[in-house]
């Protein structure tokens, strides 16, 4: 999948949903499609079921976004290194 920069939309990502109010961040935690995924979130059962991607964010907590969605609602910020990665997410657990 590709942001509509068209830069693909790669394990580890670091987003903010577009429409939202504040803006959540989130990460992109499962490539569904290409059976890629943090620890704990394998959501690769989900490829016979719109596959896509798994993000989570802040506010919003999972959020599938599936492969044929035309109009894909979050922008890129960044890519996370391994040790931001579980920054990010330790910090959301502490919520």
């Amino acid at each position: 999948m590709k942001y509509a920069t068209h830069k693909n939309i790669m394990l580890g990502d670091l987003v903010y949903w577009k429409n939202s109010s504040p803006l959540d961040k989130g990460i992109v935690v499962c490539l569904i499609d290409e059976g890629l995924f943090l620890d704990g979130y394998d959501f690769s059962y989900l490829k016979n079921s719109g596959g896509g991607i798994m993000l989570l964010f802040n506010s919003m907590g999972l959020v599938q976004i599936m492969k044929d969605d035309k109009n894909i609602d979050i922008e890129f910020i960044s890519h996370l290194t391994a040790p931001d990665v579980d920054d990010f997410l330790n910090c959301r657990c502490e919520h």
